[in-house]
């Protein structure tokens, strides 16, 4: 992906290098019209792959080309990018919630005891172990908005690596959790 979108702007630079160079007004509309359509394609393929993956690739700023004169018609992508990091980080609880959950589901876990039937002891079970799942999911959500950050660059590499050993310890938690889910119920889930 990085390939084809280095590759694409190389492509960009070289067909504005062209048009700079004062050829001819239909060549110019040509490169123009070049330049237009690999810019669609760079933008196709940023919006095809994840949000982490669009993180790591830039589309060269407007003012840099010759064609800055028309930039009315022009998309551009960083701004879908930082819409979608917005509605990802509000949709994503903070680390100190998420490390509140775990202490909740930990104590929970302790202190659950298996009661009623084997079909009601089973659901008890799987209740237990969903909201486990339900918290790895969203520390994951978080981990991954975190890391779409760092590569933005709108989070610094120390504070990207200190949430992610603090993410990591949740997940230990959360591990140690089960595996005593498991010992308590006497189910291998």
């Amino acid at each position: 992906m990085k390939k084809k979108t280095i590759l694409t702007l190389a492509a960009v630079a070289t067909a504005l290098g062209l048009t700079a160079c004062g050829s001819q007004n239909d060549e110019t509309a040509q490169l123009k019209e070049q330049v237009a359509q690999l810019e669609q394609q760079v933008e196709d393929l940023q919006s095809e792959s994840p949000a982490s993956d669009t993180q790591d690739v830039s589309a060269p700023p407007a003012e840099d080309s010759a064609a800055a004169e028309d930039t009315s018609d022009q998309n551009t992508p960083s701004a879908s990018t930082e819409d979608t990091q917005q509605k990802s980080a509000a949709n994503t609880p903070n680390l100190s919630v998420l490390s509140e959950l775990v202490q909740d589901l930990e104590q929970r876990i302790k202190d659950a005891a298996p009661t009623g039937s084997a079909q009601e002891q089973r659901e008890q079970f799987y209740n237990l172990k969903g909201e486990i799942d339900l918290v790895e999911n969203e520390l994951d959500a978080l981990e991954d908005d975190l890391e779409a950050q760092y590569h933005s660059g709108s989070l610094d590499a120390s504070s990207y690596q200190d949430s992610d050993r603090q993410i990591d310890a949740l997940e230990d938690q959360l591990d140690r959790c089960e595996d005593q889910l498991e010992l308590i119920f006497g189910i291998d889930g």
